[in-house]
């Protein structure tokens, strides 16, 4: 128990040094662009991750009313979740699915690959590339307002008379 409590307290410490590390990639304007296309994306990859849960609920209770009472990981909605989670980064349980279920495994697994990950794993990239692009461009117009804007010494020490901004007529 102490060392799960202490693995536990070393992934939390390692969490937050790496939030910590985002907190000073601010300070460079190159590597800030990642913080700003987090902050364009953060809105719409929540929506995307709502997206995903649903996905991954309606397959996990389809595979839990098919498999529920044969499959060991599909045993309960929670374990199916999890099992289905697992499956999206790529550690499933085919075999023991197969065996259970010849026809509808194959239907349900490629179905699976299909829309949870091809189409998830595209949009979330997609999102970060809309992002990514929109951040790029608001740090070149930055740069080019910044551009436009210096001053140049010579005009500041140059004298100015009224007569440079009233007409000679209203004189």
């Amino acid at each position: 128990e102490i060392a799960y409590a202490l693995a536990v307290m070393e992934s939390v410490t390692a969490f937050f040094v790496c939030a910590r590390v985002f907190y000073f990639v601010r300070l460079n304007s190159r590597l800030n662009i990642l913080n700003k296309t987090l902050e364009l994306a953060a809105r719409n990859m929540f929506s995307v991750l709502v997206l995903a849960c649903v996905i991954l609920v309606g397959f996990a209770l389809s595979g839990y009313a098919v498999y529920g009472t044969q499959v060991m990981s599909m045993s309960s909605v929670s374990q199916a979740f999890k099992t289905l989670s697992l499956t999206f980064f790529g550690d499933d349980d085919f075999d023991n699915w197969f065996m259970t279920e010849r026809v509808f495994t194959g239907i349900y697994y490629a179905l699976f690959t299909i829309v949870a990950v091809q189409v998830m794993f595209n949009m979330i990239t997609s999102v970060l590339g809309n992002a990514y692009g929109d951040a790029k461009e608001r740090q070149f117009n930055m740069a080019s307002l910044d551009r436009a804007i210096e001053i140049d010494p010579a005009f500041l020490s140059a004298p100015v008379s009224l007569h440079s901004f009233i007409p000679d007529a209203i004189l």
